[in-house]
């Protein structure tokens, strides 16, 4: 595989001190072995080497979750926790059965964030437009437009470009940020849901999506936060090192820093524990050389306990240690 040796910082150009070493693809099998670089000075972690741009695409032959992930029913219970943050958003959405403990549960910041980001927190904006770079088959963008944005997407991975837009019923552009073509100041909301990690040059595809915001338009972004509890729980193996497909890993730091110099002024920065016991669950799989796939979940009742004794110290402690899965800006 053409690789490129990545020994300095992206942010400050400093060599970085090796983090790990001999890493594997431990999920899809993607040839190579792989080390991770950390800079103290700027929080960031990266991939060391990187594979050159034109093998990219090779890495992610097999990485269909985000197309043969299934689509589970939610829960009465979750439709109504739904539909009760999204009319906090400003969303008309019917709401039935609503107990009032279930509206003072829609409430609790910990159940709010797993069923708020079904809108990326984005406040509604009928006919308003919005992008999803990194589509995948679409899921987000289909929620979106079932709110009442006209939704766009770009989506690297051909297949999952296609399913997308058969989902949604328009184009969807199957490429990179690189390569798409965006009208400036065209979109109200530009969204990228755990995609900043994967991305060759993040400081300046952010750069082509807040050139693409209309003024006063708002660009959300999800991604893996190094600082995590699942992160130092479980080391080499925390599942979203995700080699060799997730190039730069960031904690809050090195975020703002790549948000601040694509010329973005940051509103709202935080992390969320919503992804906790998933992170727990395939970390140790990972741990155990097993690979984990969507369709397996803990089953033991020790398993799930841990899963969500994770989740809560997370939810628990992010407001004073960053120690969310995610970070979310």
């Amino acid at each position: 595989m053409d690789v490129r040796a990545a020994p300095d910082c992206l942010l400050c150009g400093n060599p970085g001190r090796l983090l790990h070493r001999n890493l594997r693809d431990r999920i899809f099998q993607a040839p190579g072995e792989w080390a991770h670089r950390y800079c103290a000075r700027c929080g960031l972690t990266w991939l060391d080497p990187q594979p050159l741009p034109t093998m990219v695409s090779s890495l992610y032959d097999q990485y269909f979750w985000h197309v043969d992930a299934p689509v589970r029913a939610q829960s009465g219970a979750r439709r109504t926790l739904r539909a009760l943050a999204l009319r906090r958003l400003g969303y008309d959405v019917a709401v039935s059965d609503a107990s009032l403990l279930m509206r003072a549960a829609a409430r609790v910041p910990f159940i709010e964030e797993m069923v708020a980001a079904d809108a990326m927190w984005l406040a509604s904006q009928p006919g308003g437009a919005v992008l999803d770079v990194g589509c995948g088959r679409g899921d987000l963008l289909a929620n979106l437009q079932q709110l009442g944005w006209s939704v766009s997407g770009i989506e690297p991975e051909p297949v999952a470009a296609a399913a997308a837009a058969q989902r949604l019923g328009r184009p969807v552009f199957a490429g990179g940020i690189e390569t798409a073509t965006l009208a400036a100041d065209h979109f109200d909301a530009v969204v990228l849901n755990h995609v900043v990690e994967h991305l060759t040059d993040p400081i300046d595809a952010l750069r082509r999506c807040a050139r693409a915001l209309k003024p006063g338009g708002r660009l959300v972004i999800l991604t893996p936060n190094t600082r995590s509890f699942g992160r130092r729980l479980f080391g080499a193996n925390w599942l979203n090192w995700d080699p060799p497909r997730h190039l730069y890993i960031f904690d809050e730091r090195s975020l703002r820093s790549v948000l601040e110099r694509a010329g973005l002024q940051i509103n709202t920065q935080r992390t969320l524990s919503r992804k906790a016991r998933w992170a727990w669950h395939a970390s140790r799989m990972i741990q155990a050389s097993e690979r984990p796939t969507h369709e397996q979940a803990p089953r033991s009742v020790s398993q799930r306990t841990a899963a969500w004794l994770l989740q809560l110290s997370e939810h628990a402690s992010a407001p004073f240690t960053a120690a969310g899965e995610e970070l979310y800006a």
